[in-house]
């Protein structure tokens, strides 16, 4: 094998060298930090509350943004759906007080993974 041959290898050799865990290990951490920093915005958040013999119910992105016509279901303490609609323009949504609840779970889907509970138990309710 010429010069030629020799400089070939020791280059395909330190080619191969930047792949090495001690590099990709860095890359691969910046990058799903990466990654995950862009995700955080779409988690949601959501609030509900009692006023008037009624539900409200506030949803927003952690971002402030409001969700709109995210879909809005609540369940009784024992599973069942008790109500089910979307929020508006405005991330909001309201419903009349189901009759007896022992408490209510509500949900707030946007869809794509983006969803969120909010739990009101028998006293927040007022009944």
């Amino acid at each position: 094998m010429g010069p030629c041959g020799r400089y070939e290898i020791k280059e395909l050799g330190r080619r191969l060298n930047m792949f090495s865990p001690r590099t990709l290990i860095p890359l691969t951490t910046v990058f799903f930090l990466l990654a995950s920093s862009t995700a955080f915005p779409h988690k949601i958040q959501i609030f509900a509350y009692v006023n008037g013999g009624k539900i409200f119910v506030e949803s927003y992105f952690a971002d402030g943004s409001p969700v709109r016509g995210g879909a809005v279901e609540a369940y009784s303490k024992d599973g069942s759906k008790v109500m089910e609609g979307k929020t508006d323009d405005k991330g909001m949504f309201s419903f009349p007080i189901p009759k007896d609840p022992l408490g209510l779970k509500i949900v707030v889907d946007a869809g794509m993974g983006h969803r969120a509970e909010y739990t009101l138990k028998k006293e927040d309710l007022g009944r």
